[in-house]
């Protein structure tokens, strides 16, 4: 009960914490701290499936020092542990690794120490991202039970990878984006080929931090590339001016075939040369030709010292750079055509994407270009007007105007922007401000640059507000308000921002998909006062969560009614909800009245036209399922809302199955303290049984002499010798039968100690000067053994005195014909511990485990409860008692006392 209890707060720990990082080191440092809390492991390794799903990268948190597989390792699937699960999908437990003849590829991991190990498949949206890994270096196979909460981490761990590699690809873009802006400003500030070429290496190789780049310019007369440019490791090694034949290695055959090559292993590439002997220290290298009219004028080469270190980004990353360039170099070769050939710059950059526009130091819009003109102006030239109307305000000028500060320091200047465009709502725009130079340096005009940053800020806002739901989620284990909570989110203005939303549930019996609860307006008029009162009210999410807090919230009680009117038998595959559970894939539908998977009941209870329906998952499970709709707004539904509330419908399947497992255990726990609570009342009820039995066994005899003496004495009361022999009988067995009943009562109620400061060392000096005549006698050697550094303890004297006795006179009971005992004390850190140990005849395993247990006895005659009361005294004395034995080789036993604070800081 105690392990369930810590395993559950163990897995809602990682849960929470790495749902609240998007770093993916972050979250293996919290899944090896977190899940080492609950299960012990020595190895904790992630492998991540490569561009080719034909290799993982390792990832190793947790291992010896000097592996030899550390982090950055690249491993292939053949004759692996992880590569295996990661085909299969299949949890697989290894017990001992060196005897396992599966996987030959890990045989030096065995010859390392790493002994037993699970690996357990990494799955998100039924997609395989790899495997995870936990070893042991001793053969201890992992539990089923362990299994069970390792399964439930990789579950939490897949998820967080999800979104880690999510957030990373969007943060990829968006550094990616800014370097580009930033190697565009740079471009775009000069029209001189050479010093562009080399500016755009050195900023290339300096943001991206590639190992080299090199720019080459394609000599078409002579059919060969010439390095024109280079920044980075061979920098010094190569010689500008180095020529090499089209066709020839990865920078010739890009230029020749005018595509991009990625060789994520030049080794395996056909294709690759070593140009100079330097050159082999990469493993990875990236052409991209610079074109222009189709043909390739150039080529952007850069190489990494890591296999598999480009990816999909990258190239787009560096195709778009291709692009700039390529167009730098035409402008460069433009720069003295008059206003027709700026109108030609006008259309390429236009082609780009980007708004243009040159500005004069008066502030006045020389030139803009169609893009710019769109967005800004309405369609209309921007021509003539100050450069705010196309900036911040179109009322005032800017009060930090970024185009005056580019004019008094030459610098190249970057703001962001929010215009609202009345068809297209709001809109983020990028500005760059550069400076135009005369040829005697001086800022002669300003280009201004307008990029549509909306997508990428959209996308990160989302990201923050999935993962933002997402704690709230997981910080919520009660079933009922976590699906109000759930909804609330789906139908919040801040949130997804739907106008109602029924969540349905999978029934226990697994049989039918019910309504369960329903959240929104229940009409038009409705709809508009609570859009009123929200507007006033809730401006944030944390606003319209404080709402669902407060007292008297709302509880939809016509949407929740309509909620219940839905049931749907999950053998009936042809209705929309059914196949969005069956298929684990959301299901838009455009026209609820033309699509036959919309009975006429829930056609007529929804209402609406168009609607989506998303599945709630968790563990390949299907739970349940959300509609959703715009009925009162419609606005339309498309790919991008199905996508983000199927990516929070993932969440809030993990959120329900974690809260809907917290109740079953919550449930079981109650009926485990019911059922211990039972175990206990028969415990004692067993004990006072045996109770009983032990004492009318034990005064039979005592009774049945003395009841016979006493009848021998009133048949000859005169006979005084024999009446006298008689009455000793008698007197020893009623003495006999006292200690039966001290015994007895010592065990039923010892009473609590009365503790006062006294040296142990004098206790144990007493009970073995009590026990002299006795040593004596039986032909026992004692050693003794006290440390003169015991403090001094807080005891009962009576007490210690009956625990001593007792364990001595086992000891003395214990060699019949003689033998050593054994006396010592020693004062440790907090405590101070007295050892009696005796070379007698010692105890099998089985007498050990039951010397504690009342009533067990070895002794002719003996009670069972000395050593259950010299236990009991012990623990009320905040110590322990321990017995070690062997047979033949004697016992020892240990007493531990606690040292008092004031003696332990003294």
């Amino acid at each position: 009960m105690a392990a369930t209890r810590e395993w559950l707060s163990g897995i809602y720990e990682i849960s929470k914490i790495i749902n609240a990082t998007l770093e993916l080191g972050e979250i293996l440092d919290v899944v090896a701290r977190e899940t080492r809390r609950l299960i012990d492991f020595d190895r904790l390794v992630l492998g991540l499936l490569d561009d080719t799903g034909e290799r993982l990268r390792l990832l190793v948190p947790v291992a010896s020092p000097g592996t030899t597989r550390p982090t950055g390792s690249l491993i292939p699937l053949d004759g692996h542990v992880l590569g295996e699960v990661t085909r299969t999908r299949q949890t697989l437990s290894v017990a001992d690794l060196r005897a396992d003849p599966r996987f030959p590829a890990d045989r030096p991991l065995a010859e390392e120490g790493v002994v037993s190990c699970i690996a357990l498949p990494l799955v998100s949206a039924n997609r395989i991202l790899g495997a995870l890994a936990f070893a042991r270096r001793e053969p201890h196979p992992f539990s089923g039970a362990e299994a069970e909460l390792l399964h439930a981490v990789a579950e939490q761990v897949a998820t967080a990878l999800d979104h880690a590699k999510l957030f990373a690809a969007e943060r990829k873009r968006a550094n990616h984006l800014a370097i580009i802006n930033q190697v565009a400003r740079h471009a775009l500030a000069t029209f001189d080929l050479p010093t562009l070429l080399s500016r755009t290496a050195t900023l290339i190789q300096q943001q991206f931090n590639y190992y080299d780049v090199s720019l080459f310019m394609v000599d078409r007369a002579a059919r060969e590339v010439v390095l024109s440019a280079q920044a980075g490791a061979y920098h010094a090694a190569s010689a500008i001016g180095y020529r090499q034949p089209l066709g020839i290695g990865i920078v010739g055959h890009a230029a020749d075939a005018c595509i991009t090559v990625v060789a994520n292993d030049v080794a395996q590439d056909p294709h690759y040369v070593v140009a100079f002997e330097g050159e082999r220290a990469s493993k990875a290298e990236l052409a991209v030709p610079v074109k222009l009219a189709g043909q390739a004028v150039g080529v952007i080469n850069v190489e990494c010292t890591e296999v598999g270190a480009f990816d999909q980004i990258d190239v787009m990353a560096l195709e778009t750079l291709a692009d700039l360039v390529a167009q730098a170099i035409e402008n460069a070769r433009l720069v003295d055509e008059t206003v027709r050939e700026k109108q030609e710059l006008d259309d390429i950059v236009s082609a780009m994407g980007a708004g243009v526009a040159l500005i004069d130091r008066d502030l006045t819009i020389l030139w803009s270009n169609k893009t710019l003109n769109t967005w800004f102006a309405g369609g209309r030239s921007a021509v003539g007007q100050k450069c705010h109307v196309v900036h911040a305000n179109p009322a005032a000028p800017c009060p930090n105007c970024m185009a005056k500060a580019t004019f008094n320091t030459g610098e190249i200047r970057t703001d962001i922007q929010v215009h609202h465009d009345p068809s297209r709502g709001p809109r983020h725009y990028e500005h760059i401000f550069a400076p135009v130079r005369d040829h005697e340096g001086k800022v002669r005009e300003i280009i201004m640059l307008a990029f549509d940053v909306t997508e990428h800020a959209r996308n990160v806002e989302q990201l923050a507000l999935l993962r933002r739901l997402s704690e709230l989620m997981q910080g919520v284990v009660e079933l009922d308000r976590l699906l109000h909570l759930i909804l609330t989110c789906v139908t919040a203005g801040p949130g997804l921002g739907f106008n109602r939303a029924i969540l349905l549930l999978v029934n226990d019996d697994r049989t039918m998909l019910e309504g369960r609860l329903g959240v929104g307006p229940a009409s038009h008029e409705e709809a508009a006062r609570i859009w009123r009162e929200l507007a006033q009210r809730a401006q944030t999410l944390d606003d319209v969560l404080a709402l669902f807090d407060s007292p008297g919230a709302s509880t939809d009680t016509a949407m929740r009614y309509l909620a219940r009117q839905i049931r749907i038998p999950l053998s009936d595959t042809s209705q929309v909800p059914i196949r969005a559970l069956t298929a684990q894939r959301p299901i838009l539908v455009t026209d609820a009245y033309a699509d036959p998977g919309v009975t006429p009941h829930l056609r007529s209870l929804l209402g609406a036209r168009q609607f989506v329906c998303v599945p709630l998952i968790a563990r390949d499970t299907a739970l349940g399922a959300i509609l959703a709709d715009n009925v009162f707004s419609n606005h339309p539904l498309g790919g991008h809302e199905v996508q983000l509330l199927q990516t929070y419908a993932n969440q809030a399947g993990l959120a329900i199955s974690a809260a809907a497992a917290y109740k079953r255990l919550e449930e079981q726990l109650n009926e485990l303290e019911e059922t211990r609570d039972r175990l206990v009342r028969s415990e004692r009820l067993a004990v006072v049984g045996r109770l009983a039995a032990h004492v009318a066994h034990e005064i039979r005899n005592p009774l049945a002499t003395i009841g016979g003496f006493t009848r021998a004495m009133l048949r000859s009361p005169d006979d005084t010798p024999k009446v006298e022999r008689n009455a000793r009988i008698i007197l020893e067995e009623v003495e006999r039968l006292e200690q039966i009943l001290a015994n007895v009562m010592n065990f039923t109620k010892p009473g609590s100690p009365v503790c006062r400061e006294r040296d142990i060392n004098e206790s144990v000096e007493a009970i073995c000067a009590f026990h002299e005549h006795v040593f004596a006698e039986r032909k026992i050697t004692v050693h003794k053994s006290l440390d003169p550094n015991c403090p001094i303890l807080r005891f009962d004297p009576d007490q210690m005195r009956q625990v001593l006795l007792n364990l001595c006179q086992n000891a003395i009971e214990s060699m019949p014909h003689g033998g050593e005992l054994t006396v010592l004390t020693r004062a440790l850190d907090d405590r101070v511990e007295v050892v009696i140990a005796d070379t007698g005849q010692g105890m099998t395993e089985s007498v050990l485990e039951s010397m504690f247990q009342p009533f067990f006895t070895t002794k002719p005659g003996g009670t069972g409860l000395g050593l259950s009361v010299c236990q009991k005294i012990i623990h009320d004395h905040g110590g322990d008692i321990l017995i070690r034995s062997r047979p033949g080789a004697g016992s020892s036993v240990t007493v531990t006392l606690p040292i008092p604070e004031n003696s332990a800081d003294s």
